[in-house]
């Protein structure tokens, strides 16, 4: 058979089929068919159309949509540089690079025909549907923290981000090398400047988002529960809102924004080239203005600022000063050398600052306190702003 061109050869080898001398898989495999190929033209050579014509495969036309061979190689480029690439990536890649339009399943095949794919094991998680559901922006934000050891340098780093629940739009972000109270502070006061008060802020159940308390002593007196706020949550009440937090070890009542980070995971995290915390906020900041702009939502099947509505948000009241609601209060008296203390270094009041008194001793003062700076306050009048010093350890002396 080796003398027969490629019409004679298939012919012969499929009357040897037909006379049971050949099996039809072999045969599948030497014409580089299927099987099930193999037995339609076996049903044609049986009903006598012996006619070569018929026998071979009709030539088709190339597809309108099908790939170039260039295309093809960028795809096996993409997934060899880096193997961790999704599909769905490479997919939009070649869209925007190249402008053929192509689909994820159609990236699989051509990897699994190059033996470039490789099926990923993920885990199977269900998230809870939000007990209330969302109908507009500023209804609803969702606040929480990814972190992990995604940068050279760093023992971990943190992405505090805020979500609009309506329209998965991300409202306020901030990579950070901290989870802190303050970190997420600023990155809450940032949505509120720009946006205006949400209904709601929802968010776990962090130290400084909820007061949980252990292992209460028998000799102390305590507040119920509902007594105690955080610095968080007061300002939320200051600002004409309200906090909730989900019920603990329950993170799927955001699941919004937890789906928002495991995107984040699967593609900036896998591309990212920063080398510090601000080369990482850099390229975030590009990344997270094309998922609010360009990246379609398959839940919403639109992109998020297609839905965003900044108007849905309430203004913040006029008569609120954010740089007292958005600092730690304190109240102190003032001692006789009118002054106070506050962790363990004292801040004298100039008296020229204390208008007709002349001073403020044995009076009690508001304190409203960031990270470097302390305001001093008496019935919400300004007194006098301070630099905040490092707290001073206290020393351990040993008794004999």
């Amino acid at each position: 058979m080796q003398n027969l061109n490629k019409q004679q050869y298939r012919y012969r080898l499929l009357s040897l089929v037909d006379n049971g001398f050949y099996p039809a898989w072999k045969a599948a495999q030497e014409l580089e068919i299927s099987e099930r190929q193999v037995r339609r033209l076996l049903q044609r050579f049986r009903q006598g159309k012996r006619c070569l014509k018929t026998i071979l495969p009709k030539p088709r036309p190339p597809a309108w949509n099908g790939t170039t061979l260039a295309i093809t190689e960028e795809i096996i480029r993409l997934k060899r540089e880096k193997p961790n690439r999704s599909n769905q990536y490479i997919a939009e890649f070649i869209e925007n690079k190249l402008g053929q339009k192509i689909s994820s399943s159609t990236v699989r095949k051509i990897l699994i025909r190059n033996d470039c794919y490789e099926k990923v094991k993920r885990e199977h998680r269900i998230f809870k549907k939000l007990e209330d559901e969302i109908t507009y922006s500023g209804q609803m934000l969702q606040m929480d923290t990814s972190e992990g050891a995604w940068l050279s340098g760093y023992r971990r780093v943190y992405l505090i981000a805020i979500m609009d629940a309506f329209s998965r739009y991300i409202v306020g972000w901030q990579w950070v090398d901290s989870d802190s109270a303050w970190n997420n502070i600023l990155v809450l006061r940032s949505v509120i400047e720009k946006y205006g008060v949400p209904n709601l802020l929802y968010t776990d159940n962090a130290s400084f988002f909820k007061v949980i308390r252990h292992g209460r002593s028998i000799y102390q007196k305590h507040k119920p529960d509902d007594e105690y706020e955080t610095t968080i949550q007061r300002i939320m009440l200051d600002l004409g809102s309200i906090m909730v937090n989900h019920k603990p070890y329950e993170p799927q009542g955001k699941g919004r924004l937890e789906r928002f980070f495991a995107f984040m995971q699967g593609r900036f995290i896998k591309e990212h080239t920063a080398t510090n915390l601000e080369g990482l906020n850099k390229q975030f900041k590009i990344w997270v203005n094309w998922y609010n702009n360009k990246h379609v939502i398959r839940t919403i099947n639109c992109v998020p600022k297609d839905r965003l509505n900044p108007q849905r948000f309430k203004p913040v009241p006029e008569d609120l000063d954010l740089d007292k609601v958005f600092s730690y209060q304190y109240t102190r008296k003032v001692d006789k050398y009118n002054g106070f203390s506050f962790e363990g270094n004292n801040y004298l009041i100039d008296k020229k600052n204390c208008g007709s008194r002349g001073c403020l001793v044995a009076y009690k003062v508001e304190l409203y306190v960031t990270p470097k700076t302390i305001i001093v306050y008496h019935q919400n009048q300004l007194v006098q702003k301070f630099k905040r010093l490092p707290k001073k350890e206290k020393s351990k002396t040993n008794s004999n």
